[in-house]
């Protein structure tokens, strides 16, 4: 790996694999995992189902409730509702949490951000709404972003008979669940939605590689974990394809590129140094902040993209959920 100093990047060091990281890939198998790459995203799915369900500690405190919503082309789109039981957390009305779920656009369901509920809807009290959108390959872009922003129209339009308010929302997603986020987000300040009080972006995706803006930032994490363990260029490569099959330059598609990101809400960023997005979410926080949007960064240097995930199982994923919360309060404050 080059040096910053040698090669003119800034952001490389970021990347130096921490001890927890190297003593992970010491002592674990991750064959099984990695072979999960192998699989087409119909027999992956119900396997990563079952290392979610396996991996993740029984909730306390929290019910959930099915619901579901039509698109404007028809489609039944499934939604789950997730409210704290914890008395001291009901009082008056909560704000509402809205979570975009991850897994690369191809895989994943209600269940794949227990980090994300954990904080908003078990620590905070949020009323929280994730939302089963269509996946690649059998619905590219742009049916999951779409269902996204419906499924945002719907919990504003709902959010009053779920005990939320609707004028304290906000989106929430990690990975490809980010990029949705990030794209709602800019859709709906476009047109003027309110009531979104911020945006958490948890280790984003921000831009689909064959449009990466190389002259206006640094963009080397990409190639720069080529080959790695867990999440690699390579796998990026192949869900960007999938997601977006005709390499489609939109700002719904590659936030990072929207024309205009003035008047977005303020956003809280996490970014994991030994990740291929890293370099793509730093710049999204630095594209953020030149538009003057408020933004709150952290930064994880040497860890790899999922280190926050019960699966993995690391011990930074608790530093995690620390600075998770410190961001949410943060957000909530600015309000």
């Amino acid at each position: 790996m080059a040096s910053s100093t040698s090669s003119g990047l800034q952001n490389t060091h970021y990347g130096t694999f921490s001890p927890e990281y190297k003593d992970f890939l010491e002592n674990h198998d991750l064959s099984a995992m990695e072979g999960m790459a192998h699989l087409s995203p119909a027999q992956a799915r119900p396997v990563m189902a079952t290392i979610e369900k396996n991996g993740t500690p029984p909730w306390k405190d929290i019910d959930t409730k099915e619901r579901s919503f039509r698109t404007s082309e028809g489609a039944e789109i499934g939604i789950r509702v997730w409210k704290s039981t914890k008395p001291s957390l009901k009082t008056g009305r909560a704000p509402l949490a809205y979570i975009l779920h991850g897994g690369g656009w191809i895989y994943g369901g209600h269940d794949s951000e227990p980090a994300l509920i954990r904080v908003l809807v078990e620590r905070f009290g949020c009323i929280g709404v994730t939302v089963d959108y269509r996946l690649a390959p059998e619905h590219p872009f742009p049916t999951p972003f779409q269902d996204a922003y419906e499924g945002l129209r719907w919990v504003i339009d709902n959010a009053l008979e779920l005990g939320a308010d609707p004028k304290k929302i906000v989106i929430a997603g990690a990975s490809a669940g980010s990029n949705l986020a990030a794209a709602v987000a800019l859709k709906a300040c476009e047109e003027n939605v309110e009531g979104i009080i911020g945006q958490v972006l948890i280790l984003p995706a921000t831009c689909h590689y064959a449009h990466y803006p190389s002259d206006k930032y640094e963009l080397a994490s990409f190639d720069e974990f080529s080959g790695t363990p867990l999440l690699n260029k390579e796998m990026m490569q192949s869900m960007w394809d999938m997601y977006n099959p005709r390499c489609l330059v939109s700002p719904y598609i590659s936030p990072l590129l929207a024309a205009d990101h003035t008047g977005l809400p303020p956003a809280y960023i996490q970014v994991a140094g030994a990740d291929p997005l890293r370099d793509e979410g730093l710049a999204y926080a630095k594209c953020l902040k030149n538009a003057g949007v408020d933004v709150k960064l952290d930064i994880f240097s040497g860890y790899p993209h999922g280190f926050q995930t019960d699966i993995l199982g690391m011990e930074a994923r608790h530093k995690c959920t620390q600075l998770l919360t410190a961001g949410y309060e943060w957000l909530v404050k600015r309000d």
